[in-house]
């Protein structure tokens, strides 16, 4: 119906903008950052973020898109909580000591741990 497709044009449309405004934003903090004397390559930036962003998308709007999407979430969900547990032991090893912890462990478990 008519309303449907008003509302999709719409939707388009204003996902586009908020898409657009995140990107202009993140580039102003950046440029900022950078110095006033690269303020003339901003709008190419801005347009080649655009452009990347926009071929990522159409990856996941083509007739295959939820295949994919499974895909990409399916490994980076998998690996990234596999490489946050690393990090954790990691960071725990290095702020209260890796052969502290290892002697607290091995006193509570029926496994020794030797390094």
């Amino acid at each position: 119906s008519a309303f449907s497709m008003l509302e999709a044009i719409t939707t388009v449309i204003c996902d586009a903008e908020m898409g657009g405004i995140q990107v202009e934003r993140l580039l102003d903090q950046k440029f900022e950052t950078w110095g006033s004397g690269k303020e003339k390559g901003k709008p190419f930036v801005t347009w080649a973020v655009a452009m990347c962003g926009l071929v990522g998308s159409i990856l996941f709007s083509a007739d295959v898109g939820l295949y994919w999407l499974d895909i990409i979430d399916h490994y980076v969900n998998n690996y990234t909580v596999l490489i946050d547990g690393l990090l954790e032991a990691v960071a725990v090893a290095w702020v209260w000591g890796f052969i502290k912890n290892m002697r607290k462990v091995n006193y509570k478990s029926a496994m020794w741990f030797a390094w």
